[in-house]
């Protein structure tokens, strides 16, 4: 992965935190209000619409972005479209994410946490290449 990859990556943890800490202020804990089945659903209403939007272009997802218009650099705001769905779903898997840290702080996989610094060199499982979010 290229190092303009990283740095987008980067921006775009930054934004997705900023976004969810403005929309709490608003809505509170209101996307668990109806527990795991109501989360899960919101997550899955989100991927329907990506799948709707991508079907037409052969489930292309970058062909799809390019079709609405949202890649264009000068639409700043993207507030419907592919992208738009992608940021949402993307908040809404960190906001599952942490809940469920936060229901099971003592789990080995909240404990047991890597920086982007800190890798095990013999351990490549999925736990391992977590990066701490803090």
């Amino acid at each position: 992965m290229s190092s303009d990859n990283m740095n987008y990556i980067a921006e775009i943890a930054a934004e997705d935190v900023s976004t969810l800490e403005i929309k709490d202020q608003s809505y509170g804990s209101s996307w668990k209000k109806r527990g795991g089945v109501g989360a899960f659903m919101m997550l899955a209403r989100k991927w329907d619409r990506l799948e709707t939007q991508c079907k037409a272009k052969g489930f292309d997802i970058f062909g799809a972005i390019e079709a609405d218009g949202s890649a264009d650099k000068s639409c700043l705001d993207v507030s419907d479209g592919v992208l738009d769905d992608i940021r949402d779903l993307r908040a809404y898997l960190l906001l599952v994410e942490s809940e469920t840290m936060a229901q099971h702080p003592d789990h080995p996989v909240a404990l047991h946490r890597f920086t982007a610094n800190e890798t095990d060199e013999d351990d490549d499982t999925p736990s391992a290449r977590h990066i701490h979010p803090g």
